[in-house]
């Protein structure tokens, strides 16, 4: 049986918010959540990364469940324990035994996945799950899980059109991830008002926030670039500390800081090829690509390049307008091309919002593959950005995929 095809079929890969789903489906599973030691990563930009620098340290000495979406190549490196992904036989085993539920309740992919994983790392006896949040907080299935820990990265504009209009109104969905379940609650340091909604939402349920501050301004990380990078090792180190003190003891503190140095974390800002030097980043609305544009610019400080070219594909509802207009500064040339998505941006769409005769449509993504590959300029830089969906296509040209960390 082709798994990711019957996996597709019976749950088109569409957006349905709400627990009930996952709360239904784990329960038809035995409840494995119940038995599982759990933290939330919830946030806008920063998941990814704050949950693979956990994993990386902890790992170290217990066993440790990873639950990341979306992928780049193959939907089993969403469940890792211990950096490897999920095999074939333990997904078939779970649809087949839980088929008679899954045709009833008719969750979304994100939700079979969620409970996939829960299931899955009961079953491997994990010491803990890290679970990172797909959309908001309130709705979304991983919040489902009883997590003991809520974990908030950076909260900024994205998903505007399901969780509001003003990042006020999406602070609030997501904070809505700390329920009853939850004991402890840690967040970098936000804008005032979303700090009062976090505030707010804790003291309701007994809890007293902890804003981590970045205490890595002066250390370099070795994979992970840029300051918001900084900022996310800064939350985990804290959260580290805090589950080395009070639950797993086995963890040396002197080493915390190095393994964090050395997290690998594919596709934020990710140099793939030295010649041309070609950069692979995510980022993909406006937080993520004010990032990117501060990194990038650290980057051209410190390197020699005679040619700055700039390849991007977005996803049509995303609201980038503004921030990919300050892209073009950066670069003399931009290739506008298109994942192949039904989501993703039309190059055309895309070179009018860089409104400039330095973007150009190539709407043929091999084609510009091809290009960047054929590129033997060690001068030039070449900057891949705007979407997940670059991963086949970076793993066909490169090999590079989130299952090699």
């Amino acid at each position: 049986m082709d798994i990711e095809k019957y996996l597709f079929q019976i749950s088109p890969h569409k957006i349905k918010l709400g627990l009930d789903r996952t709360e239904k489906l784990l329960s038809a599973c035995g409840n494995p959540q119940d038995r599982l030691y759990s933290i939330q990563i919830i946030g806008t930009n920063g998941k990814g990364s704050t949950s693979s620098i956990l994993s990386n340290v902890i790992k170290k000495k217990y066993k440790v469940g990873l639950f990341t979406s979306p992928h780049l190549i193959d939907y089993k490196e969403r469940i890792m324990v211990n950096y490897k992904k999920i095999d074939e036989k333990n997904i078939n085993f779970f649809l087949k035994k839980y088929k008679v539920a899954i045709n009833q309740i008719q969750p979304s992919f994100f939700e079979i996945m969620t409970v996939l994983s829960l299931w899955y790392f009961n079953k491997k006896k994990v010491d803990i799950a890290i679970l990172e949040t797909g959309l908001g907080g309130r709705l979304d299935s991983v919040t489902a899980c009883c997590n003991s820990i809520a974990v908030f990265t950076n909260i900024d504009l994205d998903h505007q059109s399901i969780l509001g209009k003003t990042v006020n109104l999406i602070a609030k969905e997501k904070v809505a991830a700390i329920n009853s379940n939850t004991q402890h609650v840690f967040s970098v340091e936000q804008k005032l008002s979303i700090k009062k909604i976090i505030i707010s939402k804790a003291v309701k349920k007994k809890l007293k926030p902890r804003f981590i501050s970045n205490n890595f301004k002066k250390i370099r990380l070795q994979y992970l670039h840029g300051r918001h990078q900084q900022i996310n090792a800064s939350l985990a180190y804290a959260v580290i500390k805090f589950l080395a003190k009070k639950r797993f003891p086995k963890m040396n503190l002197m080493n915390i800081k190095k393994e964090i140095i050395q997290t690998k974390w594919p596709g934020r800002f990710q140099e793939i090829n030295k010649n041309p030097r070609v950069i692979f980043d995510v980022a993909h609305n406006i937080s993520g690509l004010k990032s990117f544009s501060k990194t990038l610019k650290l980057y051209i400080d410190h390197g020699q390049f005679n040619r700055k070219i700039l390849v991007c594909a977005f996803e049509h509802n995303k609201e980038i307008s503004s921030q990919v207009k300050k892209l073009k500064s950066h670069f003399d040339e931009i290739i506008c091309t298109e994942t192949g998505i039904k989501k993703s941006m039309c190059s055309n769409k895309l070179v009018d919002l860089f409104d400039s005769t330095k973007a150009t449509q190539n709407k043929n993504i091999k084609n510009v593959f091809k290009q960047i590959v054929e590129n033997k300029d060690s001068n030039q830089l070449i900057c891949i950005i705007g979407s997940h969906y670059f991963g086949p296509h970076i793993n066909e040209f490169y090999n590079k995929s989130f299952a090699k960390i």
